[in-house]
């Protein structure tokens, strides 16, 4: 899983931040196997255009830290799309 990307789901960072507590998020848990993580175009526009002023800060210093992935990608990528609790 070393060399592995992540692609996050929009549902996937919005429970992140939407948790009080981050150690009980998906993405916490996925923190622990894996260290590249990726989001889509569509992800990045969908978390902005349901952004409040007051999470612009949030967004914008968490997005610093994540790969953009374009859709010719040349590395084989896990798709989140779902994971059974």
């Amino acid at each position: 899983m070393e060399n592995e990307i992540i692609l996050l789901d929009t549902s996937i960072l919005i429970e992140y931040y939407r948790k009080k507590d981050k150690s009980k998020s998906i993405l916490f848990r996925l923190l622990k196997d894996h260290s590249i993580f990726a989001v889509s175009a569509v992800t990045h526009f969908e978390i902005y255009t349901e952004t409040s002023n007051e999470q612009l800060n949030f967004w914008d210093t968490f997005f610093k830290e994540i790969t953009f992935c374009h859709l010719m990608l040349k590395y084989h990528l896990k798709l989140l799309i779902s994971i059974r609790i």
